[in-house]
């Protein structure tokens, strides 16, 4: 318990640090951030609790679960269904960023997702006939019957989660996609490959692929796939921690890209957490624990890795539409004192993007830096593709 209460705090830390900006500016942001220390702070006490009745009484009381199944769904849930809402509104006002409408969707779909399931896992746990467990109490592995209410309820549940899996995958490719060059494009799609097979292990008993109607066979399907969802997190975490890696100590996308990472670890393996099997010892309540927390490094670091980059893009076209209003820049484009021509544009135009970057921090919290690199690297982009429109010109 010790352990767990430093780890979850350690985290709302970090998580916190790298907010700093935002939370200043954001009184939505404050009241997450306050509201997952609360729920992180209650969990823990309970946990406490619970621990000290199986020590001193080997035994806990059933409904002492319930604050672990209600509390930390509904929280989470609730903080993707906001995000869901200004991502949804983002899209509104900019119809090309599909990134933002897949990202919205993913948490959209959680949000329906993890109210289905804490609500079934609750109704279960109400239903366990003892109130005290104890070492001697039986755990149930609940197999519902084919076409039964519970069976069609928890199969939604499933292809709910997958819906979000893919929305999250999705979306992921579109943000990351740019920085691939920088690990390599063959390297990128074999590691985005490998969570989405891995994920496909969760159709199997959907799909009626794996025999589950023995307690051994049941017992062996939720090992498996408690392993296999935390592997997925691993997995799409790895991803964008390998592509911030690739990324400028000093650019605030490396940060935000991997509390992403961070957060999608946390997240596969809190989120595959359950605690209606009333076990003795309860598994499960450490990872429970954790869920708001994750909940709260996949939203804020998607939120500020979406809205960093799309400054960044912003930034970009402000370069370029400066510079190619500039009639010596023009004019040198083809010559051979292009690259000088290149840094003295981009030393020029550097405290005009500079006093940009801080205005967007202003209005929003979030950093966005182009380094003096980047700028002549995109730069000499724009030169290129203005070559090749004069030559497609002069061909005609």
């Amino acid at each position: 318990m010790v352990v767990l209460s430093l780890t979850f705090y350690i985290f709302y830390k970090d998580v916190k640090s790298v907010n700093k900006n935002i939370l200043n500016t954001s009184i939505l942001f404050r009241a997450i951030d306050k509201s997952v220390l609360f729920v992180g702070t209650i969990l823990i006490i309970i946990s406490f609790f619970i621990l000290s009745e199986i020590l001193f009484n080997s035994y806990y009381y059933k409904s002492s679960l319930l604050p672990f199944t209600i509390l930390p769904n509904f929280l989470s849930s609730l903080i993707f269904g906001i995000f869901s809402f200004k991502f949804f509104q983002w899209y509104k006002n900019n119809r090309e960023s599909y990134v933002v409408l897949l990202f919205g969707l993913a948490f959209i779909i959680f949000c329906f997702s993890n109210i289905f399931v804490s609500v079934g896992d609750a109704y279960l746990i109400s239903t366990h006939k003892s109130e005290l467990i104890d070492p001697s109490t039986e755990v149930t592995y609940y197999d519902f019957e084919e076409g039964s209410f519970f069976n069609v309820y928890f199969d939604l549940y499933a292809f709910l989660d997958l819906g979000m899996f893919f929305c999250f995958y999705l979306g992921s490719i579109l943000m990351l996609y740019p920085y691939s060059r920088k690990i390599g494009r063959t390297k990128f799609w074999l590691l985005m490959l490998i969570p989405l097979i891995s994920q496909l292990f969760t159709l199997v008993d959907s799909f009626n692929i794996m025999d589950t109607d023995t307690d051994e066979n049941l017992f062996y399907f939720y090992l498996v796939s408690i392993w296999e969802q935390a592997l997925v997190g691993f997995l799409f975490g790895f991803v964008f921690w390998k592509i911030s890696k690739q990324i400028d100590e000093d650019n605030p996308i490396r940060k935000y890209l991997r509390m992403v990472g961070l957060g999608f670890i946390l997240f596969y393996i809190s989120n595959q957490s359950s605690v209606f099997l009333s076990s003795y010892p309860p598994f499960g309540l450490l990872c429970l624990t954790m869920l708001t927390i994750s909940a709260y490094f996949v939203v804020t670091g998607l939120y500020s890795s979406a809205i960093s980059i799309s400054q960044n893009l912003n930034l970009r076209k402000s370069i370029k539409k400066i510079s190619l209003n500039d009639a010596n820049f023009l004019s040198s484009i083809g010559k051979g004192e292009m690259e000088g021509t290149v840094k003295k544009t981009v030393s020029n135009l550097k405290n005009i993007i500079n006093e940009q970057e801080k205005e967007m921090e202003e209005k929003t919290g979030i950093e966005t830096q182009l380094s003096t690199n980047e700028m002549e690297d995109y730069l000499q982009q724009v030169v290129e593709e203005t070559l090749k429109v004069r030559n497609k010109k002069k061909s005609n």
